[in-house]
């Protein structure tokens, strides 16, 4: 029986579904070598004012700067924000470069480690045409390390989309998917959309498997927009679906990006607080 002192004590809020963060891609990619290291303070106090919970950097700040890690800490500790995690590219459906890769991967891994992430968002590279039988072999058996090293470091890796990946049937991803039913995804909806796949029925084949996830949005012309609140991507629906399938995803990325004409209208910390508070709106 509930007392009536516990039943005028209010309810508790529920708690909420997803964590929101950021990826840098904006200020990369307007940086030489997409490299965000000379904006590592902007992007973290940008993402904190924003409210994001986390930044999700890329390989080249680990990579590219002896000194990267520890210019990570220094800007997570300064902003009040963690570090997720970064992405990761290679061709690594090339059998020749396998070797690089993974030094390149436990190199990258241990910076992670170092800075207390904990994501790791592969994208397998594009062969630019349809990738054979024993280029998928390749590529599969070189995630399956990549997959062991960022376990041993504590980091959860997931499979990251462009369009190469799901064009074609999705050809490219199902062909990794067959040889590796053990990879988590971490897609990108808008790259769905554009290789011509519906991110609903991705959902619905694939929810089980979703551990992250990238937001970006576009208009009616196709065109990226300045926030995420603003185009024609049902992300109400998107949530719904996720819901349904019981999706594992807990943590999710804006990742805006901009068509090479465009030039914003507001500072890039405020489209990403729009983002944010969009999302948290809307995928619940």
């Amino acid at each position: 029986m509930i007392s009536r002192r516990a039943a005028l004590l209010p309810l508790a809020a529920p708690a909420r579904r997803y964590q929101f963060g950021a990826h840098c891609w904006v200020y990369a990619s307007k940086l030489p070598g997409y490299d965000p290291y000379p904006a590592l303070d902007e992007i973290f106090s940008d993402c904190a004012a924003a409210g994001a919970a986390g930044v999700e950097l890329m390989h080249q700040v680990f990579l590219a700067h002896d000194d990267g890690a520890a210019k990570v800490r220094e800007a997570s500790k300064k902003h009040g924000i963690a570090c997720w995690g970064s992405s990761y590219s290679g061709n690594m459906w090339d059998a020749a470069q396998t070797a690089q890769i993974l030094k390149d991967v436990r190199r990258l891994c241990e910076g992670l480690r170092s800075v207390s992430a904990a994501v790791l968002g592969l994208s397998a590279g594009d062969a630019r045409r349809r990738k054979t039988g024993a280029e998928l072999d390749a590529q599969a058996a070189c995630l399956r390390e990549i997959f062991r090293l960022a376990r041993e470091n504590g980091i959860e890796p997931n499979l990251h989309n462009h369009t190469y990946e799901v064009r074609d049937n999705e050809h490219d991803l199902s062909g990794t998917l067959a040889r590796l039913p053990e990879a988590k995804l971490g897609p990108d909806f808008n790259w769905l959309l554009r290789g011509g796949v519906d991110p609903i029925g991705f959902i619905r084949r694939h929810g089980t498997r979703i551990v992250y996830a990238h937001l970006r949005n576009q208009d009616a012309a196709g065109r990226w927009t300045e926030d995420l609140a603003t185009g024609v991507m049902d992300y109400s629906r998107i949530g719904r679906a996720l819901a349904e399938m019981n999706a594992p995803v807990r943590r999710m990325s804006v990742e805006l990006a901009f068509e090479r004409d465009f030039t914003p209208e507001r500072p890039l910390g405020e489209s990403i607080r729009r983002s944010i508070d969009f999302a948290k709106r809307t995928l619940v």
